[in-house]
């Protein structure tokens, strides 16, 4: 009897979860704090990032911390959303350049991310060597080289799921999974009109998570699929995933 009743609390607490998280998607407005270039630097960099933060019962402002600047203009910044979801964690991000509406920065090496825990205060601390090989990773203090960057419209809050409700559920059901529903959200688009959506997965009957999925939509709404290995250090093996299906590169007739 205690067994049970264990279980029916557990899955009540995820249940309230997952509502929850649809509620504070729901009620977001968007950004209103002082870097919307930052923000968009970071919502168009890492997966998981819900672009809000939730605390006294609603949803706020992710937290947004310039470190340092660089001869150049670049910004080295932290991005901390709080108490959203299961995937937890606080990032190092350089920026590049912000200008005409636009900012700037190099795809895929721009962050570093560290886990920390749900509603807890603390913020994960970066070794000095992690944060020197991060900089000559993206040329700090080096003249600006737009060429290597990619370009993104400055927003203050994520964009919709550019699909229908019916042809998500479709997709859950074609995976090797048994009875699954999926929490969906955009991550960004590249200039071919390609997108990538990363879903959260979860048993229909118990709502345990079963998988954290990453979705590579073709502009005729084909589709690759992927589990990284890694939720926090994934950026090698997500460039390779994008590079084998045409991510940011022309549309030709065999890659639609």
């Amino acid at each position: 009897m205690k067994k049970t009743k264990s279980k029916i609390l557990i899955i009540f607490a995820i249940v309230v979860l997952l509502l929850s998280s649809l509620f504070m998607t729901a009620c977001w407005q968007s950004y209103t704090g002082s870097y919307p270039e930052l923000y968009t630097v970071a919502i168009n960099s890492m997966l998981w990032i819900y672009g809000y933060s939730f605390g006294t019962d609603l949803p706020m402002d992710p937290e947004i911390e310039v470190l340092e600047k660089d001869n150049y203009g670049r910004v080295l910044f932290r991005y901390t959303e709080r108490n959203v979801g299961k995937i937890a964690f606080s990032s190092l991000v350089i920026m590049q350049q912000s200008k005409d509406n636009y900012v700037y920065f190099y795809e895929d090496i721009n962050f570093l991310s560290k886990e920390i825990k749900l509603y807890s205060k603390d913020i994960p601390k970066f070794l000095e060597e992690e944060i020197e090989q991060f900089k000559i990773a993206n040329d700090w203090n080096t003249e600006i080289r737009l060429e290597k960057c990619v370009k993104k419209e400055i927003t203050q809050k994520k964009a919709e799921v550019p699909i229908e409700e019916e042809k998500l559920e479709s997709i859950y059901s074609e995976l090797p999974l048994q009875d699954v529903i999926g929490f969906c959200y955009l991550f960004t688009y590249d200039d071919y009109n390609r997108f990538i959506l990363f879903a959260f997965v979860s048993s229909r009957q118990s709502f345990e998570e079963v998988a954290t999925l990453v979705f590579l939509f073709q502009p005729d709404l084909t589709y690759s699929v992927y589990e990284p290995s890694d939720l926090l250090n994934y950026q090698e093996e997500f460039a390779q995933f994008k590079a084998e299906h045409g991510w940011n590169q022309p549309l030709y007739s065999g890659n639609n």
